[in-house]
């Protein structure tokens, strides 16, 4: 048995900025002949100060002010796993999720005529999953193939302040069925093949029940509901990689994907403009990406280069100014990643980073443009130094980034944000304690039969996400 906790207080860069969190997780776990079982409870309680926008000469004049001295938003979480493992022999393992998670969210907005918003958000999942090692056309293997099946409950209420009749409630309902499979074979000693699918339908039922007798002042809210929507969306993502071992230290590497995102609920409701009923219609964000490189290791030489290219359609966005979510027009980011390293001595570790990205609309009205946020260089390098057998140890960092479009300048009209560079620096260590030592399990594929012994217990089993490359 097992329970943690952690507390953080923080009064932030700018005014009515302050953070206050707290969480609790305690997990239980039984080893069995075969297997085991766990499980876990957790609970969380946030606190945060929202200061608002500031125009170009309110930072001038006071970056850490606030026009809102008293917006702010809280939230509080249950949640609770259950499930295990359990070997079915020859290095095949079955593992059972079950899940619920409890959200209650909170915000308030004096700044807009006062303005109350409460949400809850219920979601159950089951996500059971079999790994095995194998022979496909008598070649090693290690798949991972399982079921998702998740169903969530949301419902916000959105009124004057918190005693009012709401003057909308939302309800949203949605379902999602999926299925994959993740296989890595070894097709020569020095070449490995990885192949993996995703196939993903969601359910969406959403309704916007609204009351014209509730308080509206001023009309912050739609007079009018929102369209209901009913809608099924199917969605597939791909992975298909290949690594060839040149030599003991260099491996050629290349991969082609596809990858989704689909919108929460949250993004649904707030799918409209400040006033406007909402639709609740989004899109899913999808990408189709490549990626090629060289990693290897020299002594005491480390190295990793690689190029890509990823293709976004219909990318989920917040508009700040009109308050919604939206899908961006198509844009393709390219781009050059770079890291390396050297063990100097067995003390000393030096390191470095440096990356060129190129993003830009294809389409639509703001085809060429920047894609905001976007850094066309960014670098860093650090040292790390192990003054005395770890209970000792000095780490310098180098934070480098370049010249960015402010977010939500599509049109690319607004100055840039500066370059900058941050440096951090940091004295730690590590003193030695009792581990608790577990039977070792190790399962290998010879070429003539597979073996297994003993397994240990293992780490808080999570839903894998195989197919997806978030850059």
């Amino acid at each position: 048995m097992s329970v943690f906790g952690n507390t953080i207080t923080s009064s932030g860069y700018r005014d009515n900025n302050k953070l206050r969190q707290s969480s609790v997780v305690g997990e239980a776990r039984q080893a069995l002949d075969n297997g085991e079982l766990y499980l876990n409870l957790s609970a969380d309680a946030q606190h945060l100060g929202l200061p608002g926008a500031l125009s170009r000469s309110e930072i001038a004049a006071n970056p850490k002010g606030t026009d809102n001295p008293r917006d702010y938003a809280d939230k509080q979480g249950l949640n609770a796993a259950f499930g295990g493992t359990h070997s079915l022999g020859d290095c095949v393992e079955l593992v059972m999720d079950a899940g619920i998670r409890h959200k209650e969210q909170q915000s308030v907005f004096f700044a807009y005529g006062d303005t109350y918003y409460g949400t809850e958000l219920n979601t159950l999942s089951l996500t059971p999953r079999l790994t095995a090692e194998h022979r496909l056309f008598g070649a090693p293997g290690k798949a991972i193939t399982g079921i998702d099946l998740t169903q969530s409950y949301y419902t916000s209420n959105q009124k004057m302040h918190s005693g009012d009749t709401p003057v909308h409630r939302f309800g949203v309902q949605q379902r999602t069925v999926a299925g994959y499979l993740q296989d890595t074979v070894t097709l020569r000693q020095d070449t490995d093949l990885s192949f993996g699918g995703r196939l993903q339908g969601d359910r969406v039922s959403a309704r916007d029940r609204y009351d014209p007798n509730a308080p509206n002042t001023d009309g912050n809210f739609a007079t009018v509901a929102g369209t209901p929507l009913d809608k099924t969306d199917t969605q597939y993502a791909f992975h298909l990689g290949v690594e060839h071992r040149l030599d003991t230290g260099t491996t050629l590497f290349g991969r082609v994907g596809r990858s989704y995102r689909l919108p929460t609920v949250d993004e649904r409701v707030g799918q409209s403009p400040w006033g406007t009923p909402t639709s609740f219609d989004l899109k899913a964000q999808t990408s189709r990406d490549a990626e090629m490189g060289v990693r290897g290791k020299w002594g005491a030489f480390s190295l990793q280069s690689s190029a890509y290219i990823m293709q976004l359609r219909d990318e989920l966005h917040y508009n700040p100014v009109s308050y919604t979510n939206i899908n961006l027009s198509p844009t393709q980011r390219t781009g050059v990643e770079n890291t390396g390293t050297w063990q100097v001595t067995d003390a000393v570790r030096l390191k470095a980073q440096l990356a060129y990205t190129r993003a830009e609309f294809t389409e639509g009205k703001w085809k060429g443009n920047d894609v905001p946020l976007v850094s066309r260089w960014t670098g860093g390098g650090g040292v790390s130094w192990d003054i005395w057998k770890r209970l000792a140890v000095f780490d310098a960092d180098v934070r480098y980034v370049g010249k960015r479009r402010f977010d939500n300048d599509q049109a690319n009209f607004q100055p840039l944000i500066p370059s900058r560079t941050l440096v951090d620096l940091r004295i730690g260590g590590e003193a030695g304690g009792r581990a608790t030592r577990w039977p070792s399990r190790t399962c290998s594929i010879s070429t003539t039969s597979i073996t297994a012994s003993p397994a240990p217990p293992p780490t808080t089993p999570t839903t894998p996400t195989p197919c997806r490359d978030e850059r």
